[in-house]
């Protein structure tokens, strides 16, 4: 089970809580890095950990979403019949649609106390009208255009997902 979150919400996200500097600094991280020229680099930057380290802290978490969600779609699209993919907006809004496809993906039924809970934590969030001020955001430190494009063409592709379900 996959919960995919919009790339730019992310993006946003790893910035606010300092992702671009935390990595090996951080002792509350809990994130494996590795020593690369005397400089940590998270587990999942290894393979272009040059590129990692002559980043700032705005393009390094740009750069490590674009990597992340370009690595999650390539498994996701070679083994759709072995992963369940939820859209954490539509877990957030329709939860009941959302659990309905995980428990038809496990062959469960849900729990008695389950509409209950649903009923108790949906949430009716605006998240398309803030995506433009995190884009604002992000874009306001970032340096590199071309990573940056290209984390707008993936929360592109992710919306067209979304609204088609399908992945």
């Amino acid at each position: 089970i996959n919960i995919r979150r919009h790339p730019i919400d992310l993006a946003y996200s790893w910035i606010k809580r300092g992702w671009g500097k935390r990595y090996g600094k951080d002792p509350l991280s809990f994130q494996p890095v590795y020593m690369h020229n005397g400089n940590p680099v998270p587990y999942f930057a290894v393979e272009w950990a040059d590129e990692y380290i002559d980043s700032d802290e705005y393009d390094r978490v740009i750069k490590s979403i674009v990597y992340l969600t370009e690595k999650e779609s390539h498994v996701i699209n070679s083994q759709q019949s072995d992963i369940c993919c939820i859209f954490y907006e539509n877990l957030v809004k329709q939860a009941d649609k959302e659990m309905g496809k995980i428990y038809d993906f496990l062959g469960r039924y849900p729990h008695e106390s389950m509409d209950k809970i649903i009923n108790r934590e949906t949430r009716d969030i605006a998240f398309q009208e803030q995506r433009s001020m995190k884009i604002d955001y992000i874009s306001s430190g970032a340096d590199d255009k071309f990573s940056f494009d290209r984390l707008l063409d993936l929360g592109i592709v992710y919306d067209k997902n979304l609204n088609n379900e399908d992945v």
